[in-house]
């Protein structure tokens, strides 16, 4: 692992960029930057006053790369939101990208090059707070098609207590059988609701008390599942 500045940076500006295109051109993030645009910004990133390019390194390959600045030093795009929640820029060390290759996540790569800049940032001084871009974060706020957008998972009709009825009777045969139509009974206060359907007063504490022994039950299946599974002879010598 290394910090690249100056000389170094130049010689690997490159291979980073192309490194980032990589990563970040893969879902959620979708980047579709330029390598052009990418040495350009690397290069203006490495030459500020308090610019930080950690990489990771396999075999001479670069592997993950982790970049950063202070606030005060980057867009005003970044810098604005954290003004007008009342923080000072100056005090915030903002660390932008953090990108490993697919085949060497899970190694704790990542986590160590932030460590790595942490203990950079407390050598430093001056800075009272850490800020990290969330990327994912933006994206499944924004696919509101897929989860809801802003209401997540308020917007996912709750869970009913299933039940069936009688809906009619068909002969068949011969014989009069009836015809069975699944629903589901809501906990609210409509007039399909649990309490309406069993002349109870509306109560929001039915569905906490379904709840509770929905995960009860669900508690002694996998109990039961799990102790049936240790029993069994497969993968025992």
């Amino acid at each position: 692992m290394e910090r690249l500045t100056g000389g170094a940076l130049a010689d690997r500006v490159e291979e980073l960029a192309v490194l980032r295109l990589a990563v970040l051109g893969e879902f959620p993030y979708l980047y579709s930057g330029s390598a052009a645009y990418e040495e350009r910004y690397l290069s203006d990133l490495g030459g500020l006053p308090g610019g930080l390019i950690l990489a990771a390194f396999e075999r001479n390959r670069m592997v993950a790369a982790v970049t950063g600045a202070p606030l005060d030093q980057e867009l005003d795009a970044l810098r604005d939101p954290f003004t007008h929640a009342g923080c000072a820029p100056r005090s915030i060390f903002y660390f932008g990208e953090g990108v490993v290759l697919p085949s060497h996540r899970g190694r704790g790569i990542g986590t160590t090059l932030l460590e790595i800049g942490e203990s950079h940032i407390r050598d430093t001084g001056g800075f009272a707070s850490i800020a990290f871009g969330e990327i994912v974060h933006l994206v499944l706020l924004n696919w509101k098609d897929v989860t809801g957008g802003g209401a997540g998972i308020l917007s996912i009709p709750k869970i009913g207590l299933p039940a069936v009825h009688i809906e009619s009777w068909v002969t068949l045969f011969g014989m009069t059988l009836p015809k069975f139509a699944f629903f589901n009974i809501k906990f609210d206060a409509s007039p399909e609701g649990f309490a309406a359907l069993f002349g109870l007063p509306i109560s929001s504490a039915y569905y906490k008390i379904f709840l509770y022994y929905l995960i009860l039950i669900l508690a002694f299946i996998t109990a039961f599942a799990t102790s049936r599974m240790r029993k069994l002879p497969v993968g025992r010598a």
